[in-house]
């Protein structure tokens, strides 16, 4: 699950070099994938990622994308930036550490998983 920030964020650099076929990709994984829910930011979803930026210092999208995983009861929070990992709310995975799991589960290399993701994000 993500939250609507996260297509705020993924569509800014395509609209932004006029790439709308990208920008329609992102729409389409982040809004239409079965195995993603992409979650509107509620009245709850809001306070608690008040209180997270209130302990915590975050940024309000970091917040928000926070408090959107730990109200909607998620396992783990997935992210690129290690600073989110003092978060006690939830358990917090940096994506590299989870490449790793990934690729260690179905016995790829690190670097062919990477490579299957860049095809896979790639227009």
């Amino acid at each position: 699950m993500t939250s609507t920030i996260t297509l705020l964020e993924v569509l800014v650099l395509p609209l932004r070099e006029g790439n709308k076929k990208l920008a329609e990709k992102y729409k389409t994984i982040l809004l239409s994938s079965n195995d993603l829910e992409t979650c509107e930011i509620s009245n709850a979803i809001s306070e608690r990622a008040a209180m997270i930026r209130a302990k915590y210092g975050f940024k309000t999208p970091d917040s928000l994308q926070l408090a959107t995983a730990i109200v909607r009861k998620a396992d783990y929070f997935l992210t690129n930036d290690t600073t989110l990992k003092q978060t006690t709310e939830i358990k917090v995975i940096i994506l590299e550490e989870y490449l790793v799991l990934i690729s260690d589960a179905y016995d790829l290399s690190f670097l062919a998983y990477l490579n299957i993701m860049r095809n896979f994000y790639s227009v």
